[in-house]
């Protein structure tokens, strides 16, 4: 979903809407999220949109993005992490290929160090 300019401004905020997750051990289980992007290089996510208290967070600093296999769900996607390959669904291919767009960009904008003042990010749609 589009992110108020302002607001992304003032916080940070880059892109922010629901995917499916995939478990981290239970493979089968698929959990829909509410995933906020923010230019400093962090995905947070959250049961429902207007929670306040995140369950969890990704790091994309380096992270790699890049569409499912054949095999897949369709409109999935992965992040690599040093951590972690998290696998994430989207609503539709549209919908996935905003989320890589956005996500590469926050991925390749920030900095390894966290030093965010000459790093560029842009604002992400999703339709």
């Amino acid at each position: 979903r589009q992110v108020d300019l302002q607001m992304a401004r003032n916080e940070g905020r880059v892109f922010e809407g629901f995917l499916l997750k995939r478990g981290a051990t239970n493979t089968l289980s698929w959990k829909r999220r509410w995933f906020v992007a923010y230019a400093s290089g962090k995905l947070y996510y959250y049961k429902e949109k207007d929670e306040r208290d995140k369950i969890g967070s990704i790091r994309l600093i380096d992270a790699g993005i890049r569409p499912a296999e054949d095999t897949a769900p369709e409109n999935s996607f992965y992040v690599s992490t040093v951590d972690r390959i998290w696998h994430f669904q989207a609503s539709s291919n549209e919908d996935a290929d905003s989320w890589m767009s956005c996500l590469r960009s926050i991925a390749e904008a920030t900095p390894a160090n966290g030093n965010m003042e000459r790093a560029e990010v842009r604002v992400c749609v999703c339709v």
